[in-house]
């Protein structure tokens, strides 16, 4: 069974606000009270070691 090409995707939603400072916060819970702006974020993993041939080896 080969593994190649396998990878992950991960989505996760984050938010943005200003706080009372002016600066700019990121979580993943919007602050009550904010006018928070939600973010899709979406990672690719790489694929992993195990997914790769060994050295040596061709696929």
């Amino acid at each position: 069974m080969s593994g190649r090409g396998v990878t992950g995707v991960a989505h996760a939603e984050v938010y943005q606000w200003k706080d009372a400072s002016g600066r700019t916060v990121y979580s993943d819970r919007p602050q009550p009270g904010t006018h928070a702006q939600r973010m899709n974020i979406r990672h690719t993993a790489p694929a992993t070691a195990a997914s790769a041939p060994a050295p040596g080896q061709t696929g």
